[in-house]
């Protein structure tokens, strides 16, 4: 189930930092698979999905060394 207003099956980031200001609109990170998780966002059945592929997908932007601790 797609977060709303994001395109596709992966989750997006909203946040006033606006990374559409810099990226184009099909520009994911893994930081925002993880948060989607973190805080319930995603739904019980695609938490695993989400954080496998994200970090499976080379052109996500990359997690920091302390957030792949919420990845494992």
């Amino acid at each position: 189930m797609p977060i709303p207003s994001c395109p596709g099956s992966m989750a997006c980031s909203t946040s006033s930092t606006r990374t559409s200001d810099i990226a184009d609109s099909l520009s994911y990170s893994q930081h925002c698979q993880v948060f989607g998780v973190l805080c319930g966002a995603a739904a019980p059945s695609d938490r695993a999905r989400l954080l496998l592929e994200s970090f499976a997908e080379p052109t996500f932007s990359k997690c920091s060394y302390v957030m792949k601790f919420y990845a494992l």
